[in-house]
């Protein structure tokens, strides 16, 4: 079969035999078909002229269907690429998962029937037994998300009178038909891992149970109350980090829609309307914890974090600033060391690779060593000054030569500067000192994946689940998102923290930053005492 673009090209024709032809058809078979022929001809017109440029056709085609892997072996294999790879090792263990692998497993200890610690072994008679560490069995049970139970109260009527006794409800019979456990798991299941309403509401009906889509949302905005003084807590603490990844996503919000988007802060000349709708996401880390906070409606997520910001106590230091190199990143008034993400400029050469094979593998190979040296810094557990440290011995020298290696090519018209190449180098050059703050800044990340990672939640949220209706529902998703990511970045169980949550409610509303993910489990002692 004939490339597209080979294709388009030959079918292609000057727009006056274009026209003579859709007329002798349209003579033939009448008007309806000569217009038929003629869209046809003039989008095959359009097709010749725009696929000529094959690198961009390459990014059109990562863009449609998306990179298999960028890693660097798959993108400049080291072996000749007619010889084919050895088999891969299987992984130790092939997925099986050991007892410890199981923290939320409920413990029975079963004691020997006949037998105790200091007992003489039954067998030789001679020794004394000693206890060993328990052997384990698990057990995985299974049952669907929400289930029901049905208190039966007998009913008894005298029959001359008509007076009806009914039996009471026993003390431990719930106090209301939804308990706080189902809205804690539709928001687990919704916002944690993408499961629509309307999907869980036809499995419910099918297992006996059912819940209906708008039934389900009002249980999960109820329990969202609480959990919003958490939110509003995170943000608090969120504003003391030393390091921020952002990013966006679009969103869809039907009622900013329909009021054609809400206004941009500003004044004069910068007060207009923004019709784009975000779902922006900022990560607040320093060395002891993670913080993930999702952010929807009209602002993007430089503007979030200068509002966050406004919660920073004053006396500590200038926070990084880990994003892409869109302008709207690095046009906010608030003070940051900018780092920009080196993965976006790598990936400026990947789609290349076809087309300029030795001044990409020199990119990517340089680039490699760089990520290998902050790999040996993450497994020996270098403190940011030693990674820093590391990286300006080893990896200097390697960007100092990458770079003079660019300039080189472009001032010598070795690459032509409005070629694919030559912009991917400019790039590079242009925002050199964002994608080297590693080389200056003790703690500066290499690149933005992290945040990247952390969107795909939002966008898997709107494949499912499409839209939000009102900006209302959007922060009751932006609340559960913020508070299951945080919890999953701290290692903490998101269903039983947030059951904790709404449990202790009262609690809660008094001293919300005394309930966070890492600091929960003291005051829920001091409660149960």
């Amino acid at each position: 079969m004939k490339p597209l673009r080979q294709q388009a090209q030959e079918l292609a024709r000057p727009k006056a035999e274009r026209d003579s032809f859709a007329e002798k058809v349209a003579t033939r078979l009448g008007p309806e078909a000569g217009q038929r022929v003629a869209e046809l001809e003039e989008f095959a017109a359009q097709m010749a002229e725009a696929l000529p440029d094959r690198i961009a056709l390459a990014k059109l085609k990562r863009l449609l269907y998306g990179p298999k892997t960028e890693k660097s072996q798959a993108v400049c294999p080291e072996k000749p690429p007619g010889e084919k790879p050895g088999r891969k090792p299987k992984p130790p263990g092939h997925g099986r998962k050991k007892h410890g692998d199981y923290p939320a497993a409920k413990n029975i200890f079963i004691s020997h029937a006949n037998l105790k610690p200091g007992d003489p072994c039954p067998r030789c008679g001679k020794g004394v037994l000693i206890e060993l560490p328990p052997a384990n069995t698990i057990s995985i049970d299974a049952q669907p998300p929400l289930t029901a139970t049905r208190h039966q109260q007998q009913r008894l009527r005298c029959v001359p009178c008509g007076t009806v006794f009914t039996a009471a409800l026993p003390p431990e019979a719930p106090k209301s038909k939804y308990a706080d456990s189902v809205g804690v798991m539709l928001g687990l299941l919704r916002f944690g891992y993408g499961v629509p309403n309307y999907r869980l509401a036809r499995m419910q009906e099918l297992l006996g149970v059912p819940m209906a889509e708008s039934t389900q949302w009002g249980v999960m905005a109820e329990v969202a109350g609480t959990l919003k003084l958490i939110f509003d807590a995170l943000k608090i603490t969120a504003a003391q980090a030393s390091l921020f990844f952002i990013d966006d996503t679009r969103m869809r919000v039907q009622e900013l829609k329909q009021k054609a988007a809400g206004e941009v802060p500003g004044s004069g000349q910068e007060k207009k309307k923004r019709k784009g709708i975000f779902t922006s996401v900022i990560l607040a880390q320093d060395q002891e914890r993670q913080l993930t906070l999702y952010l929807t409606g009209n602002l993007y997520a430089a503007e979030r974090l200068k509002v966050i910001l406004g919660f920073r106590k004053e006396g500590l230091p200038i926070p990084i600033q880990m994003s892409d190199a869109l302008s709207w990143n690095g046009s906010q008034s608030y003070s940051y060391l900018e780092a920009l993400c080196l993965t976006h400029g790598r990936r400026e050469f990947v789609d290349l690779v076809k087309f300029f094979p030795e001044a990409t593998r020199r990119v990517i190979g340089d680039l490699r060593t760089v990520y290998q040296i902050d790999a040996e810094a993450r497994e020996k557990q270098l403190c940011p000054e030693a990674r820093l440290k590391l990286h300006q011995e080893t990896s200097g020298s390697v960007m100092e030569k990458l770079k003079s290696w660019m300039q080189a090519e472009l001032a010598e018209k070795r690459v032509e500067p409005n070629g694919g190449l030559g912009k991917a180098m400019k790039y590079m050059l242009d925002h050199w000192a964002g994608l080297t703050l590693f080389l200056r800044q003790p703690g500066a990340p290499l690149d933005n994946s992290i945040a990247e990672r952390a969107i795909k939640r939002a966008v898997l949220h709107r494949k499912n689940s499409m839209s939000y209706k009102t900006q209302k529902g959007a922060e009751v998703g932006d609340t559960f998102m913020s508070l299951i990511e945080t919890c999953r970045a701290n290692r903490v169980n998101p269903y039983d923290y947030l059951m904790v949550l709404v449990t202790h409610a009262k609690a809660v509303e008094a001293e919300p930053a005394r309930w966070l993910p890492w600091n929960y489990h003291e005051n829920l002692l001091s409660a149960a005492a």
